[in-house]
């Protein structure tokens, strides 16, 4: 028993030393589910931390912009600084970035000619302390230019939101070692479908059944405007399900009326609406050309 009580204190102190510190300042997601499993509760704040696709796809790629951007609103909106987005390409979308809260007021969009150049100018930045949050998108870094940034990010207490783009389709940017604080691999979720049944089932009148999908939206606007756009579509599906019900029902009836009634004899010319079938006379194995 005493021997077991010897051990009591020094495992106590195995898990002090084991506990990371958290004498750093915190941004955490407010959701409990990622929260929970983040060592402090949260980000840390004057770190860098790394994002990629999970795929190769556009939409994989774009949830991952929106992730990164979201960090950064959220950091803007809690010190009131701007944000600075550094980019060697030409395609940040303002409109898409106020969507996941990040105007184009609070953001200074800066393109380098390379990735190096691009390095060099988050590290400046950093230092410099104008931004608030600086997120950069990158191809090819380093293990030594993470490092420098990892160690500038602590400190000016920053947050360096770095996006590793894919250099090949099949290539893993997180596969490269990195001093980064947090990896992270970003991808979509599929839509969960309503319960709603098709308007073949509750109306009766057109013949194609529609799936609705919906997403998670905080404006009430937003959502008025999707079930606006939903019924027009519908509403016009409906009429041209019946315009075709009276296009079929007018032919059927003008066929009727139109239809020429011959004898039967080598010729069979039968004449239909709109259409005429000629079938030539046959003498033996050998049909009769006509002229």
């Amino acid at each position: 028993m005493s021997a077991l009580a010897s051990l009591a204190p020094s495992i106590a102190h195995l898990r002090t030393i084991a506990t990371p510190s958290t004498d750093y300042r915190i941004m955490p997601f407010g959701v409990d589910a990622i929260d929970s499993r983040l060592g402090a509760g949260g980000l840390r704040a004057g770190a860098l931390h790394e994002a990629t696709a999970r795929t190769g796809s556009l939409v994989d790629d774009a949830a991952t912009t929106l992730f990164l951007a979201g960090i950064a609103a959220r950091e803007a909106a809690n010190t009131g600084g701007v944000v600075l987005w550094a980019s060697c390409r030409a395609d940040l979308y303002a409109p898409g970035l106020a969507q996941a809260g990040l105007p184009s007021a609070s953001v200074i969009h800066a393109q380098p000619r390379d990735d190096a150049a691009l390095l060099a100018v988050i590290e400046d930045a950093v230092r410099d302390g104008t931004p608030c949050a600086i997120v950069a998108e990158a191809s090819k870094v380093s293990m030594v230019a993470t490092r420098r940034l990892q160690l500038v990010a602590a400190e000016a207490d920053m947050p360096v939101l770095l996006l590793r783009r894919r250099r090949g389709l099949n290539e893993d940017p997180l596969a490269e070692p990195s001093a980064a604080w947090t990896r992270w691999r970003i991808g979509t979720a599929s839509s969960e479908r309503l319960d709603v049944a098709g308007e073949r089932q509750h109306r009766g009148v057109a013949g194609d059944e529609f799936e609705i999908f919906a997403r998670c939206t905080r404006r009430g606007k937003r959502d008025r405007r999707t079930e606006h756009r939903l019924q027009n579509d519908l509403a016009a599906a409906r009429r041209r399900h019946q315009q075709q019900q009276r296009n079929d029902a007018g032919e059927d009836q003008r066929g009727d009326a139109e239809k020429v009634a011959l004898a039967e004899d080598a010729l069979r010319l039968r004449v239909l609406v709109g259409e005429i079938h000629v079938s030539p006379p046959s003498v033996g194995d050998r049909k009769v050309a006509w002229p």
